[in-house]
């Protein structure tokens, strides 16, 4: 079982909203430049901030539901 100071797990804070920390794995960004590599700069920007607003979305839907059940959620990675 890995524990969480593996690489993978590797990440920044960004910020902190709806009282949820915000954390930036490495591999957000590395996804980013692969996207700019095959698409272009400007295609490749439009497309990493699609995808960051649907995983953003899609992780407070975690963290409401969570919530909303009575259990708790104070991080998204």
């Amino acid at each position: 079982m890995m524990d969480r100071h593996h690489w993978i797990f590797w990440s920044a804070p960004v910020g902190r909203l709806f009282r949820t920390e915000i954390r930036c794995s490495w591999t957000l960004p590395a996804l980013g430049a692969i996207l700019a590599i095959l698409h272009g700069w400007q295609l490749g920007l439009v497309l990493f901030g699609l995808v960051l607003l649907a995983v953003l979305l899609h992780e407070f839907g975690h963290v409401f539901g969570a919530r909303l059940t009575g259990g708790s959620a104070d991080e998204i990675v």
